[in-house]
């Protein structure tokens, strides 16, 4: 992956990670045959790149305890979580693991419409605030 070869390339005292700073967004899985997907996203020299990935059927404690290891290895600074239904419970246990700052989200559009709204909203973390 490129990206890999841009951390080896960007780590030094100051950015031991090779990073500029890291967002999370989590989508808890449902019911039935759902998944948990959780994507984080760094900046590295004010582009944005997809870093790490959590997609899974498993449980909540499988899930959140390797959500909150990957937020805590990548330094994640905020990670949003939808909070409908099992997301609330989700958010506030994985806050107990994590130093990253979890927000809940509350979503009613469609999946794809949140992917799309994400992307963007990340896009704007990342050049304002990570």
């Amino acid at each position: 992956m490129i990206h890999n070869q841009l951390l080896a390339q960007k780590k030094n005292e100051t950015r031991p990670l090779g990073i500029d700073g890291a967002i999370a967004y989590v989508d808890v899985a449902d019911q039935g045959a759902d998944y948990t997907a959780c994507l984080i996203v760094a900046t590295i020299d004010g582009q944005l790149f997809a870093v790490d990935t959590v997609y899974n059927r498993h449980n909540t404690d499988v899930t959140i305890p390797q959500i909150a290891s990957k937020l805590n290895q990548w330094n994640v600074s905020y990670c949003r979580v939808e909070s409908n239904n099992m997301g609330a419970m989700f958010a506030r246990h994985l806050q107990r693991e994590t130093t990253a700052k979890i927000l809940q989200v509350n979503n009613t559009t469609n999946k794809q419409t949140r992917i799309i709204k994400s992307i963007v909203t990340g896009k704007q973390i990342g050049r304002a605030h990570v």
